[in-house]
């Protein structure tokens, strides 16, 4: 597992073929956002998980930040 609590998400290591994002509760900076965009760009795939009637206005907002960086037309 990579936990990105304790830190920024600079890189995403080369053997990882699948990100699972678990209910993110803060705004990633445009430098991770870039990462992800680009690991997915890649044939990465991103999962995001979370209980859409359980999230915070936080969790909300720092996925639906997230998701509209990708081009996903989803909302929370």
């Amino acid at each position: 597992p990579y936990d990105t609590r304790s830190g920024t998400l600079a890189s995403i290591p080369a053997a990882t073929k699948t990100m699972i994002i678990v209910a993110p509760d803060s705004l990633w900076s445009n430098a991770e956002l870039n990462v992800l965009k680009q690991f997915a760009a890649d044939g990465g795939r991103l999962v995001v998980v979370g209980d859409g009637t359980e999230f915070t206005t936080n969790e909300r907002r720092a996925v639906n930040v997230f998701l509209s960086r990708l081009n996903v037309g989803v909302q929370l």
